[in-house]
């Protein structure tokens, strides 16, 4: 008789490594939990502990504002960070690359670019379209 282990605790760690004086906001939830609006200096971090849920399942989501970018990314689903970051998952917000995911292999990041990338403070899509970011083009 053999069952599947139950996911081990999890941490996700946001990282604004965005540069000098480029602030970072964040907001960031699952089906079950909000945690917050928060606003990060460069080389600041938030981070968060869960346990993934038993069904594997288990999605967090975040909506990244600053003035290199914008969007919404899945910042954790089960089925893919346990194979890319198992229970520590660093993500590294970059002004060019947008969210880099740190690879527990060494020297190995996924990156997505930005949604919504930005110019100076001009943002090159209409305000409207804001309101309609997709899940991350990552995989």
């Amino acid at each position: 008789m053999c069952c599947e282990a139950i996911p081990l605790k999890t941490l996700v760690r946001i990282i604004n490594s965005l540069g000098e004086g480029i602030p970072l906001g964040i907001h960031c939830w699952s089906s079950e939990d909000d945690l917050g609006n928060h606003t990060l200096q460069f080389n600041e971090f938030y981070e968060w502990n869960f346990q993934p849920n038993i069904w594997g399942t288990t999605k967090f989501q975040c909506d990244f504002q600053s003035s290199a970018g914008s969007g919404n990314y899945l910042i954790y689903r089960y089925d893919r960070d346990v194979h890319l970051c198992d229970t520590k998952c660093y993500w590294y917000i970059k002004a060019q690359d947008g969210p880099c995911l740190q690879s527990y292999k060494p020297d190995k990041q996924f990156c997505s670019p930005w949604d919504h990338k930005q110019k100076g403070s001009k943002v090159l899509i209409d305000d409207q379209d804001m309101s309609t970011y997709g899940e991350s083009h990552f995989p």
